[in-house]
């Protein structure tokens, strides 16, 4: 059995939305001073394969895949004011497979099977011309109030992608004590690993320094902005960048099953079941 599937969106968020024009209560003003779009794309496909070997005797292959990608451009603070757009870009790619041997036999049934996957997912996350106050800068404090009204624009970049691979081996099996009592014994181990990339940076903090002294502000109207970079990071008003950095996470888990049914009638079945499972980690920056 092929499964394959495309899923797209193309969602734009308006600056104005009012969604009951009668009732004022309900009114909905986003005051963005930059319209919302988030495109979005998802294709996933599905190979299912089975081949019985003999009667309670089958083998199932299961194959997966999805790509992702999602595109995303925003009011970065979601205001009336100018204080600069993002843009998102992220995309993944997953891919897993299973096998599964079933079996059933006189009072036993169950299965064993082996899985894998590897998990690939990632984005570049852009800023753009998002203001930074002068007069949070110590350096600047001098100039009282007029500091206030100089801004540094800046624009920034952050980037991470993410690659997680994950194999199991499994079983699972009843015995029938009776046509009342079933006993389940079942086990899986997993092995995960995951390496994490990161970087983010600052790639540009211009500055029109005309504002700092009002006399001489229309005789430098003509200059061009100042990169204020080497002033801010080694400040701390923004962060700096010494590359990229990597974590890395590998672990492993044993996971037992145990389980006991009793069919009291033809409707009412009680059971008792104890089961272990965690909770994968990962790596992070």
């Amino acid at each position: 059995l092929l499964s394959l599937a495309q899923s797209q969106t193309e969602a734009a968020r308006q600056v104005t939305v009012e969604p009951y024009p009668d009732d004022p209560a309900y009114h909905r003003t986003a005051s963005d001073d930059y319209a919302a779009t988030q495109p979005a794309r998802s294709r996933p496909a599905s190979l299912r394969l089975n081949y019985s070997f003999a009667p309670g005797l089958e083998l199932v292959s299961t194959t997966g895949y999805v790509q992702s990608k999602l595109n995303a451009l925003r009011d970065l603070d979601q205001t009336a004011d100018d204080n600069g757009v993002s843009d998102y870009r992220g995309h993944g790619r997953n891919l897993t497979q299973e096998l599964r041997l079933s079996f059933e036999r006189g009072k036993w049934k169950g299965i064993a099977g082996l899985y894998g996957g590897r998990f690939e997912d990632g984005y570049v996350y852009r800023f753009t011309d998002v203001p930074v106050r002068l007069s949070e800068v110590p350096a600047f404090a001098v100039f009282g109030p007029i500091g206030d009204q100089v801004k540094a624009r800046t624009d920034g970049t952050n980037i991470a992608n993410e690659d997680a691979r994950n194999i199991a081996a499994f079983t699972e099996f009843d015995y029938a004590f009776s046509a009342h009592v079933t006993l389940t014994l079942g086990l899986r181990y997993d092995r995960e690993s995951s390496e994490h990339y990161t970087l983010y940076r600052i790639d540009r903090a211009d500055a029109d320094l005309g504002g700092l002294i009002p006399n001489l502000a229309q005789a430098l109207e003509t200059l061009p902005p100042v990169n204020l970079l080497p002033v801010l990071v080694p400040l701390g008003v923004i962060p700096g960048s010494d590359g990229g950095k990597v974590s890395k996470a590998s672990y492993h888990a044993l996971l037992p099953k145990l389980g006991l049914r009793w069919a009291v009638t033809p409707d009412l079945t009680a059971f008792f079941t104890y089961a272990e499972a965690y909770r994968a980690g990962g790596a992070d920056i």
